[in-house]
Formats: structure tokens, C-alpha cells, sequence
């Protein structure tokens, strides 16, 4: 059944469709995504929500807006995982365009802020991963069109990876650096995409207004306590993780996925 429970404070508002026989969830989704335009949504039952969504950018086949995702269980010898992909055609030089990843990860952070319980904390472990009450939860990736500094890449893509639950630990205590969305009581993730792509918009047209400095300043809000920078070359150092994609490190699984 689609959620129309009304915003908590603070979050974005996503007006509900009309309901009828399109609103029906795709095959092996938990439901179907309310969004407003201009997203459209596909569900993906496998494989690799990131790599399949850099894919379609590269060949023409996805555009601006599109998002791909998919929620799975975990099983005897994986976690579960809610992740998803959003395609942006940006209008501004490489160098510049990046800012619109920095956009992505606070609006990701604040998704996950509306939607859990108001006294946890949600931070961001620099450059781009995400804890949950001090521990690892996920982060986010981003790939884009191979272009000089100075040309407009053609696509973007930006992909979240959060831990959904950890069913596959024989005791939650074998890995106490994590967690996941089960157990701490999110028990809609699918209402995380939703709140993600109403924020993306809202830091995007924040950024417009307001400029590159606007986003920053929610950024550096949202970064762990115990992480400071300089804010003379904070700027500087941000742009290099995300021109060398070094956006992984710490809390990626090489093998794929959130680190347990």
C-alpha cells in the first residue's frame, strides 16, 4: 500500500499519486515509489543497482531523473541491502558538477534522518560514507561521463548502498562497528528514496540560489563529530576525493556493498 502518511517536520513534501492499477508495485518490490517529476522510477529484483544504472547512462538508454533501485533480504551469507541510483545530466563543468554528488550525499543523510528515530544522529564519514548513531550504515558512489575539467560531462551517476539488515550475523555483536535499517526500526526503507529525491531537489535549488557555499555549510553540518577540517582547504580537499572517486574508502566492502 503506498504511504501517504504526511511529511514529518522538516522533510520535503512528495504529493501521492492518484491510486489505480498503475500504482501497482513491480514484480519483487516491497511497493511502488511515490515521486514527484520529474524521477521515474524502475525496480531492479537483481544484480548491481550501481553498474547497471552507469550502464544505461553510457548508452543513452536512462536520462536525467531516472532511478533505479532495489531492497533485498539478506540470506546465510550476505547482508541486505536497500540501494539505489539516480542519473543527472548536469549543466555545469566537470569541476563544478561535482557539486551536485555533494547535494546527493546531505540529501541522502537527511533521508535517513526523517525517516528513523529523531534522537540518533546521522552523520557523514568523510568523504562520503554515512553513520548511524556512530556507526557504519552505508554511503554513496558516483561515476560520471569521462570529461576534461573544464567540459560538461553528458550523465552522472550517483548510488547509494545502505546495509538493510544483517540477518546473515550468527549474533549481532560479531560486527559492532554496523548496523543496518531493521534494526534500528526503519520499517519502510523504500520511504528513504522517496525523502532522498524531494531533498536532492530542494539542495539543488539551494545551490542555485544560493550557491556552492550554501552546500557546503549543510555538508560540513552533517559531518561526524570527531572529523574537522581547515576550513581553508576543506573545499580543496572535498574536490579531490571526488576527483580521484576515492568516495569508498572506509566504508565499502571491496567484494560489494556496505562493510559489514
Amino acid at each position: 500500500m503506498a504511504n501517504t502518511a504526511p511529511p514529518r517536520p522538516n522533510q520535503p513534501s512528495v504529493p501521492a499519486p492518484k491510486p489505480g492499477p498503475a500504482q501497482r508495485p513491480p514484480k519483487g518490490a516491497p511497493r511502488r515509489l511515490i515521486l514527484p517529476p520529474p524521477y521515474s522510477a524502475d525496480f531492479l529484483p537483481e544484480g548491481e543497482v550501481f553498474e547497471r544504472a552507469v550502464a544505461s547512462a553510457e548508452s543513452g538508454e536512462a536520462g536525467a531523473g531516472d532511478l533505479l533501485w532495489t531492497l533485498r533480504a539478506g540470506d546465510g551469507a550476505q547482508a541486505g541491502r536497500l540501494d539505489f541510483a539516480l542519473v543527472v545530466e548536469p549543466e555545469q563543468a566537470m569541476s563544478e558538477a561535482r557539486l551536485g554528488f555533494v547535494a546527493g550525499l546531505v540529501a541522502l543523510a537527511e533521508a535517513v534522518a526523517a525517516n528513523g528515530p529523531p534522537e540518533r544522529r546521522v552523520a557523514i564519514n568523510f568523504p562520503a560514507g554515512l553513520r548511524f548513531d556512530t556507526m557504519r550504515l552505508g554511503g554513496m558512489r558516483l561515476a560520471h561521463d569521462p570529461v576534461a575539467e573544464d567540459e560538461t560531462p553528458a550523465w552522472m551517476v550517483m548510488g547509494a548502498e545502505l546495509c538493510a539488515d544483517r540477518a546473515h550475523l550468527a549474533e549481532p555483536g560479531d560486527a559492532l562497528g554496523s548496523t543496518s535499517l531493521d534494526e534500528e526500526g526503519f520499517d519502510d526503507p523504500a520511504a528513504i528514496v522517496e525523502s532522498f529525491a524531494a531533498f536532492f531537489m530542494l539542495y539543488l535549488d539551494r545551490w542555485k540560489h544560493q550557491g556552492a557555499d550554501a552546500l557546503l555549510a549543510l555538508y560540513t553540518k552533517r559531518l561526524a563529530a570527531h572529523e574537522s577540517h581547515d576550513p581553508g582547504d576543506f573545499a580543496a580537499g572535498l574536490g579531490r576525493a571526488l576527483a580521484d572517486k576515492s568516495l569508498a574508502e572506509g566504508w565499502r566492502d571491496p567484494a560489494g556493498g556496505p562493510r559489514i
